[in-house]
């Protein structure tokens, strides 16, 4: 399935909003483009704490080691990713955002939250880990525009659970997900047809993929 490379091209933030490690973020930053392109950081994966087989909701060591790196970052807003870790490779299965007062230290593990994490590990065997993507003010600063930053921030929250999706198709997010699980486009979405494709699946694949 590659609803993840797909959904970047879905929305017309697209041209204007970047979601970058630090080394991507300081080269582009210098770049003289800040005036119209909408920055998000990427930190992670932080470990997340469980005691007696659950996830805890105050998840102090977890906001410990997320302020000892990044001062800060857990009263930004944003996206954030749960996923379970086997070995080296993170599988994603869930996808949330925040724009409330507290930011992501406020939202990420509400007591319903923890339920959904909870859930996704007794499917899957590993620890969990949880990346934070938070909206930036210029290069070194976090946002804190949160009416003004609603809309990029719902548009990237949709885009991210595309890209899951196309990853784990088990994912828990429910709401905005009737398209990604419902509609297909040979070639592009949903499952590969068996035997030899098509030269138009081949063609548009190509187009808009660059596959």
């Amino acid at each position: 399935m590659l609803w993840g490379q797909f959904a970047l091209y879905r929305a017309g933030f697209f041209r204007h909003a970047r979601i970058y490690g630090r080394s991507g973020f300081a080269s582009v930053a210098r770049s003289g483009l800040e005036a119209f392109i909408t920055y998000f950081d990427t930190f992670g994966p932080f470990d997340v704490e469980r005691m007696a087989g659950s996830t805890t909701c105050s998840q102090m060591p977890f906001w410990q080691d997320v302020e000892e790196q990044w001062e800060g970052l857990g009263q930004a807003i944003g996206c954030y990713v749960f996923g379970i870790q086997f070995g080296t490779k993170i599988t994603p299965w869930y996808v949330g955002k925040t724009i409330c007062a507290n930011g992501f230290k406020g939202e990420v593990f509400q007591p319903h939250k923890i339920g959904i994490y909870d859930d996704c590990l007794g499917k899957q065997r590993g620890k969990p880990v949880m990346f934070l993507i938070a909206l930036m003010k210029g290069e070194n600063e976090f946002s804190t525009a949160r009416k003004t930053g609603g809309g990029v921030i719902n548009w990237l929250e949709r885009t991210l659970m595309g890209m899951a999706f196309s990853q784990n198709a088990k994912i828990k997010n429910i709401r905005d997900m009737t398209f990604l699980k419902n509609v297909e486009v040979t070639g592009l979405m949903g499952e590969p047809r068996r035997g030899r494709k098509y030269k138009e699946e081949l063609a548009i694949r190509k187009t808009l993929l660059g596959l």
